[in-house]
């Protein structure tokens, strides 16, 4: 609380960044609030529109990560990075993938927000082999200072350092083989 000239110096402090935040925004002072309401949704909407075509976009892919399919110790293995996609996107592609691929361990790598997300899935016809996505995906994701897990057919796993991921990806082999 102020009063005096203090009290009048907050006044006008506070008159001067409206009128400011009003030329800014090209509108009357008392229009302020609405148009600050108007942007904050668009805002909102346009980062959920970005997000449904990153999604739709790495779904797209799924074609061309099929024919990336390695063999570790004679098991089909998919070990993919995709650029700057979420947990979300990242399951999008994953069962995207479990529809094309019947029998493979698929693990999958992204880097967003400078944070890693991983998802992993292991076909039931090799669940019997000893393979375990939630171990597997914990493994990865302990290269990017994260944890994580889930159940033995499907897991995901996050860490701290998403510019590890690449690198983590590469190591699935040997974790693979280390799990074998």
């Amino acid at each position: 609380a102020c009063t005096g000239e203090a009290a009048v110096k907050v006044i006008q402090d506070e008159h001067r960044i409206l009128n400011e935040l009003s030329a800014e925004f090209k509108v009357k002072p008392e229009e302020l609030g609405n148009r600050l309401k108007q942007l904050v949704k668009q805002n909102r909407d346009l980062q959920k529109q970005l997000k449904q075509n990153a999604t739709a976009s790495a779904k797209e892919q799924v074609a061309g990560l099929v024919d990336k399919l390695i063999e570790v110790n004679g098991i089909p293995v998919l070990a993919v990075e995709l650029q700057d996609l979420d947990i979300e996107a990242l399951r999008g592609v994953l069962d995207g993938l479990n529809q094309k691929i019947s029998s493979a361990v698929i693990v999958l790598g992204s880097s967003h927000d400078g944070k890693a997300g991983f998802v992993a899935s292991v076909s039931d016809d090799l669940l019997g082999q000893g393979l375990h996505a939630g171990k597997i995906v914990g493994a990865v994701a302990k290269m990017t200072q994260g944890g994580g897990g889930g159940k033995p057919g499907k897991a995901q796993a996050g860490g701290k350092d998403g510019a590890k991921v690449p690198e983590a990806i590469s190591f699935i082999p040997k974790i693979l083989s280390d799990l074998l």
